[in-house]
């Protein structure tokens, strides 16, 4: 059975089951967009101390979301579209899997 996720709370919930914690707010596209972040999605560890790419799930309202690496500053959207129920979470999840992988096969 499919969960609705166009509550904040429900969407916050749900992605944190996977490891994705509301991380602040940021601009995307010169929109406001609450961020998402997950350890498991952050590496290259610069000398600094700060992590050279991380992916980030973004939110802006009640559905629309965001997969973006930024490496630096620099972003690279993976996807967007609209996540109303857990399976099109889960579908996203897929998705930055998938894009995980291919990052480790061109290291």
């Amino acid at each position: 059975m499919e969960l609705e996720l166009t509550d904040n709370q429900a969407f916050d919930d749900y992605a944190a089951r996977f490891g994705w914690v509301y991380d602040n707010g940021g601009r995307y596209r010169g929109l406001d967009w609450d961020m998402y972040a997950s350890n498991a999605h952050r590496w290259g560890m610069l000398p600094d101390g700060t992590v050279h790419n991380t992916v980030m799930v973004m939110r802006r309202g009640r559905t629309t979301v965001a997969a973006v690496h930024f490496a630096g500053r620099e972003p690279t959207e993976i996807w967007s579209g609209d996540v109303r129920t857990s399976g099109d979470f889960d579908r996203l999840m897929k998705i930055i899997a998938e894009y995980m992988v291919a990052q480790d096969t061109e290291s």
